[in-house]
């Protein structure tokens, strides 16, 4: 009888770990097939706009303290990306633009990229996170646009989130 016990016991163990398994990976394709579908509705909307357009990127701490990045893309072509930060205060505190010359040469803000190599990192970096550990965070504007996509370890408190935030687009 005891066999028996531990036999069911071990079988509705193996199921119900394979089920949540099943789930999640079924959550990962619905989340990568909005991205997807997201993903078009942003090429067609870059297209009618001349693939030229700007995007800017904040992190702002809870205390306060932060910075943004405004990346301009001219013909599908990065051209120019402008650089601040302030404390808690709002007190500027750098302030710089790197062009063609120099694009990408401060490590400070956002690495120079457009709006659809931050979709590629969102859908081959960001979604296939473990979410055992970390929590992960999507979400569109009203066009449907990424406008964020982000993890953060589940044992961290404050300013862990990493990945892609979008706060304006420009065209």
């Amino acid at each position: 009888m005891l066999k028996k016990s531990v036999l069911l016991a071990f079988i509705t163990v193996f199921f119900v770990s394979c089920s949540a398994e099943k789930s999640e990976q079924m959550n990962l394709s619905n989340e990568i097939l909005d991205l997807e579908k997201s993903f078009l509705i942003w090429k067609e909307i870059k297209i009618n706009n001349n693939s030229t357009y700007t995007f800017t990127s904040e992190f702002i701490s809870w205390i306060g303290f932060g910075n943004r990045s405004k990346i301009y893309v001219k013909n599908d072509e990065i051209i120019k990306k402008e650089y601040s930060s302030w404390n808690s205060n709002g007190k500027i505190l750098e302030k710089f633009t790197e062009r063609k010359n120099n694009l990408g040469n401060s490590k400070k803000g956002i690495i120079p990229q457009k709006i659809d190599d931050l979709y590629e990192i969102c859908k081959v970096t960001i979604l296939r996170k473990d979410k055992k550990t970390n929590n992960i965070y999507i979400g569109y504007d009203k066009k449907k646009i990424l406008k964020y996509c982000l993890y953060s370890p589940k044992n961290c408190a404050d300013d862990c989130s990493k990945g892609v935030r979008i706060d304006r687009i420009e065209f």
